[in-house]
């Protein structure tokens, strides 16, 4: 329940944060040209939003050692966010491999050392795997604090020099302190899509397939596979739809 219920909140976070990203592109987009058409409509789509996303996944500001430890702080971000989940999936297998372990034990009479020996090991693998699991996610986010920082600063750069490169006129007639603070929130909402799509959302979605491939393939129970995706399936639309 707690893993449908965070699924659902981070989709619905993600619907508004890449909303918001969508305002702050169309607003960009439409002040290069607010002065030669002032009737134009904004322009948005997802290539602009994607360059805007950029910073926060290939970072490009500063000297080349800045850009270069950026970038590496970055790779590694998504390689912790991979191992993070990948020990996490891994981990209740040791955990049921232990338990076969005991069952075969007292169904066989056999309460030898070999026994206590393999299940011992499960178990240790299984406790590591799961600490690991949990502090890589914190280093995870460390990793990612120092990123984001970066990425706010080349974001917020790039829209402070746009906007100074406009004429006079745009800027006169343009109504600034609205649009500044549509331009704030459009660089907030750009992180919040990277950190709760890129970081939550995309590796809880690729958790839940592996479980259900663990379940269908390893276990050999298609049935059990089919009913778990198909009540995420429909807890997630559900829940959407009423919120």
């Amino acid at each position: 329940r707690d893993f449908l219920g965070i699924l659902v909140v981070e989709a619905a976070t993600c619907v508004a944060s890449v909303a918001a990203s969508q305002l702050l592109v169309a607003r960009l987009q439409d002040a290069g040209r607010a002065a030669e058409e002032p009737d134009a409509q904004p322009r948005g789509g997802i290539g602009p939003m994607l360059g805007l996303l950029k910073p926060y996944v290939w970072p490009s500001t500063g000297n080349w050692y800045d850009v270069a430890r950026n970038r590496l702080r970055a790779v590694s971000t998504w390689v912790l966010v991979a191992l993070s989940k990948a020990f996490s999936v891994a981990a209740p297998m040791y955990f049921a491999q232990a338990t076969h372990h005991v069952a075969e034990a007292l169904q066989s009479g056999d309460d030898g050392y070999p026994t206590f020996h393999r299940v011992a090991g499960d178990l240790v693998l299984y406790a590591f795997l799961s600490f690991a699991s949990k502090q890589i996610k914190e280093l995870q986010q460390a990793m990612f604090l120092q990123v984001r920082q970066a990425a706010y600063v080349e974001t917020s750069d790039r829209t402070f020099a746009h906007l100074h490169s406009l004429s006079l006129d745009w800027h006169l007639r343009k109504r600034m302190g609205g649009l500044v603070r549509t331009l704030d929130r459009g660089i907030q909402a750009a992180e919040q899509t990277v950190e709760h799509v890129g970081l939550w959302l995309l590796p809880t979605f690729a958790e839940a397939v592996a479980v259900v491939a663990l379940f269908a393939f390893k276990f050999r129970h298609p049935d059990i596979a089919a009913i778990f995706a198909l009540s995420l399936v429909v807890y997630v639309y559900a829940t959407i739809k009423v919120t």
